[in-house]
């Protein structure tokens, strides 16, 4: 009876010894998955400032060819004003 009673005690020390070293690593995987979503928001904040940035790009060069498109309606282009030189009046 000894020998199982001392068994036993042996078995329970080594059982708190993995429930602790299981422990451990369960708080290391949860610290390195903390590290891991703030990595992440920081990256997809970074993100939405670029899309930000790109989009305010893309809505000035838009604007910026409509009004050259306007102003292109409405003014003689270079290369009329160099045929009209070179040959007179075209119409």
């Amino acid at each position: 009876m000894y020998k199982l009673e001392e068994r036993r005690k042996e078995n329970d020390l080594k059982l708190f010894q993995m429930n602790q070293a299981i422990q451990n690593d369960s708080l290391k995987i949860a610290e390195a998955s903390k590290n891991l979503v703030s990595d992440l928001k920081d990256i997809a904040t970074k993100s939405d400032r670029s899309s930000r940035r790109i989009a305010v790009a893309v809505i000035i060069l838009a604007a910026a060819q409509v009004i050259v498109g306007i102003i292109a309606l409405y003014r003689t282009s270079y290369t009329d004003q160099l045929l009209e030189k070179l040959f007179g009046p075209l119409h």
